[in-house]
């Protein structure tokens, strides 16, 4: 059914008008917090949908990697914290082994004091895990990752063996630069893909294999620059051709050469604009909204999510999760509230790094295992009834938060989540600044946090990579392959695009000579913010289909040049 809109409302961040509907009081109603019997109802959002998710996105630091000391042991690690991080900062064992228990660095709450305030002193003092990284196998450069083998810069990526330079993907074998992937192998360049095997430059393309600068086809094999195919195979650009007059074609114009790489990429992007485009990706999905909407029902304005969402509203990342609102990277949740990255939980709002819990509870960053009924805390475990990290009985704990509550309703702090200034990272560090980009003015003017770039070991003399044949034992005499392939590996390559540097690891050079492919010339973050710009922006506008005009909900703007389809029409123009 429709949603009603009872209130309009201006954000207090960006001006702009925002609605309130009745399924929006509903689940705040639901969702409100009970102390002894007494609900205390969460007030409606002041700010918008895009300027909330942009405030919890400035708390989410994936990418950007440091090399720092464990507050803990002194040893060499690799952070998302950086050096000068005013907090401390604990490798995995020493963070596990801590003797001290977290409610070592309880406190009592100051109502002199703004609770954010000293929220943000607790955060402080409580050490904070270096990676989240579990179960990984010679993967040390890699953040969100789960049971990874020999993986190199990888991020919200599990189950990946012998890949590198990707992003929230899942079981990738011997694949390089991949974003939202699923079930690929000996691939590179791909996005939004499923199950694809040996796939280049490809994107939205599904159960293909030997797939080159393709967009939007399933169950095909041997086509190069095509959209929008089904079970076809040999075709170029969408014209049919026999097997010999494929790799003909094929041998005619692939080449080892950027330059030319860059040309195809092109000539694909003018074709594309000529051939119909799907609204949204939605999936096995009952009154759903949002684009990569899968196996869900009754979610709106959902992106990237996957299996039995259901009744869930403005949500980025998630799986198996019921009665969500303003969410990200969040797991079997239920009936919470502002959430970023959340796992196991249930009846929570305003949450931050949260796994196993704590369930009933409010404004808690890093707390596990099976906690309940906390407020304020940080990095605790197995605990109930805790305030700021210091135990209280359960008639003292239903007693006092209300009072504090009471006090963040005076301080203007109530029912807001963590304000962007006392974020352990800085803006230009978190996703927030791939999703909302700002200037260092920009940031700073608001008081918020900026990180410069440390070039210091940047190195006056950049390597000029040579042609990948240079490196290819196959082309010239084993002994030069091998002198330049150490040049390469023990120097330091320029971005052409941002002059930033990087280099090349041993494993993905002999992924680039196999494969035929160009070294790259652009850093590894240019290429993932590439990446991300060729996939949609995670907001909603209203169009028609362009063919029978029907009302569409889509993350394609109306100013875009694309040709929209609705499902149904585009499924009768491909499936002809």
């Amino acid at each position: 059914m429709p949603e009603k809109i009872i209130e309009t409302k201006q954000c207090k961040r960006c001006w702009t008008s925002f609605t309130i509907t009745d399924k929006d009081r509903e689940s705040l109603d639901k969702i409100s917090p009970v102390f002894a019997w007494k609900k205390i109802q969460i007030p409606s959002p002041t700010w918008c949908p895009q300027c909330r998710q942009q405030r919890r996105f400035a708390f989410r630091n994936e990418r950007k990697l440091y090399r720092r000391k464990c507050d803990a042991t002194g040893e060499d690690i690799i952070s998302i914290y950086s050096p000068d991080y005013p907090g401390k900062v604990y490798n995995h064992s020493s963070r596990r082994s801590d003797s001290r228990d977290g409610m070592d660095y309880g406190r009592d709450f100051d109502f002199s004091k703004p609770f954010f305030q000293q929220m943000n002193e607790l955060m402080l003092e409580v050490p904070m895990v270096n990676l989240r990284n579990w179960e990984s196998e010679n993967s040390s450069y890699t953040h969100c990752c789960y049971q990874n083998k020999n993986c190199y810069m990888l991020f919200n990526t599990d189950h990946s063996e012998d890949s590198f330079h990707s992003y929230l993907s899942d079981n990738l074998q011997h694949c390089i630069d991949c974003t939202f992937t699923f079930g690929a192998q000996q691939s590179y360049e791909c996005i939004d893909c499923r199950t694809v095997y040996q796939c280049f430059f490809s994107q939205r393309c599904k159960n293909c294999n030997d797939c080159h600068f393709c967009l939007d086809c399933e169950q095909c094999q041997y086509c190069f620059g095509c959209v929008n195919l089904r079970n076809q195979h040999h075709c170029f650009f969408n014209e049919q051709l026999s097997p010999e007059d494929y790799q003909k074609k094929i041998q005619e114009l692939w080449t080892r050469d950027a330059q030319k790489i860059q040309e195809i990429k092109e000539k694909l992007q003018q074709f594309s604009l000529t051939q119909p485009t799907l609204a949204a990706h939605i999936l096995n999905a009952e009154q759903c909204s949002g684009d990569f909407v899968y196996n869900s029902k009754h979610t709106t304005d959902a992106f990237d999510c996957f299996d039995a969402l259901e009744d869930c509203k403005h949500v980025v990342y998630g799986e198996k999760d019921k009665n969500v609102m303003d969410a990200y990277a969040f797991i079997d949740v239920q009936n919470c509230y502002e959430v970023m990255s959340g796992v196991d939980m249930y009846n929570s709002k305003f949450m931050l790094w949260i796994n196993h819990g704590p369930n009933d509870s409010l404004y808690c960053v890093l707390c596990v295992n099976n906690c309940d009924n906390l407020f304020g805390c940080v990095g605790l475990k197995n605990k109930h009834y805790c305030i700021f990290n210091k135990q209280y009985t359960k008639d003292e704990y239903e007693a006092l938060v209300p009072k504090i509550i009471e006090h963040m309703k005076k301080t203007w702090e109530r029912g807001e989540y963590f304000p962007i200034a006392i974020s352990p990272f800085a803006y230009n560090e978190t996703i927030a600044q791939e999703y909302f980009p700002l200037t260092k003015e920009q940031v700073l003017s608001q008081w918020w946090k900026w990180k410069d770039e440390d070039d210091r070991n940047f190195q006056s003399s950049v390597y000029v990579p040579l042609s990948i044949e240079q490196y290819d034992e196959k082309v010239v005499w084993d002994e030069l392959a091998n002198k330049n392939k150490d040049d390469l590996i023990n120097s330091v390559l320029k971005c052409e695009v941002t002059g930033r540097p990087y280099k090349i690891i041993k494993p993905e050079l002999a992924f680039y000579i196999k494969r035929h492919l160009p070294l790259p010339l652009k850093h590894p973050d240019q290429r993932h913010i590439e990446r991300m710009h060729k996939r949609n922006p995670r907001k909603l506008w209203e169009r028609n289909c362009a063919k029978c005009w029907i009302s569409l909900a889509t993350s394609y703007s109306p100013q875009r040049p694309e040709i929209v389809y609705c499902e149904q029409c585009y499924n009768k123009e491909v499936y002809w």
